[in-house]
């Protein structure tokens, strides 16, 4: 388990590769790394601060007078997806994805100029390929396996696939609108299965993309060939800069 001191000091250092990069994409709500201060009495501090947004996702799932069509949920999802293969292309583990850490640009209503951003990098941990990290921080209920040091997988450790497990459970709440750890988990040894909640509105056609990010660390796949697994017009909507509504998507 990490003491206080690391989570700070990777925060600041996944904080420092999001300011600089200039090439920050929209759906990543970045942070500020304000430098180091001193106050009487106490050791030098940083300051990471970002941009003032609209409502978490969670609220907006759970919201009594917004009905979102499946066509936003669809544009939310590829928001959703985005960022995390933007941040692994800065070897960045984000290990708390969750509805809660994705929100609206501003306001509590999403439109084809406001889409998601993901934020909150307080566990978010810069990690090379074939890395593995056991401090096992997150949020319980969207946490991988090898994240929680469960079962069989307590010793494996967590990589970058364990983003892409929180995703995963993210995605189907973002459907189902029900708080859950990835539906019906089953577990066969070191392996593990995921069968379709009842009821579920997740489309069928995302069911293999769905069983594809909830599996095993072993068997489950990066977020890069993760997203090879939905269907074409899913895929077409990651990092566009509107939401297509002339093609279907609103209704």
């Amino acid at each position: 388990m990490q003491e206080p001191d690391d989570f700070a000091r990777a925060e600041a250092i996944v904080a420092r590769r999001l300011r600089e990069d200039a090439s920050l994409p929209a759906c990543v709500a970045w942070s500020i790394l304000e430098g180091e201060h001193s106050f009487p009495g106490t050791k030098d501090i940083q300051l990471i601060v970002m941009p003032r947004c609209g409502c978490d996702l969670h609220h907006l799932l759970q919201s009594t007078t917004l009905q979102m069509t499946d066509g936003a949920v669809r544009c939310l999802m590829a928001d959703a997806l985005a960022s995390i293969l933007y941040l692994d292309g800065l070897s960045i583990v984000h290990f708390d994805i969750k509805p809660d850490n994705f929100l609206l640009r501003y306001g509590d209503v999403p439109s084809p100029s406001n889409g998601l951003v993901l934020s909150d990098f307080g566990l978010a941990v810069e990690m090379a390929a074939g890395q593995r990290n056991f401090r096992g921080a997150g949020t319980y209920a969207y946490m991988a396996p090898e994240v929680m040091g469960k079962g069989a997988l307590a010793k494996e450790g967590a990589d970058h696939k364990s983003d892409v497990w929180s995703l995963s459970c993210t995605i189907l709440e973002m459907w189902h609108a029900i708080p859950e750890m990835g539906g019906d988990i089953k577990w066969h040894g070191k392996a593990l299965e995921w069968h379709r909640p009842t009821p579920c509105g997740l489309p069928t056609e995302l069911d293999a993309f769905m069983q594809a990010g909830l599996k095993a660390p072993r068997s489950r796949p990066g977020i890069r060939k993760f997203v090879t697994l939905l269907p074409d017009a899913y895929r077409a909507l990651i990092g566009t800069s509107r939401w297509p509504w002339d093609e279907g998507f609103g209704e």
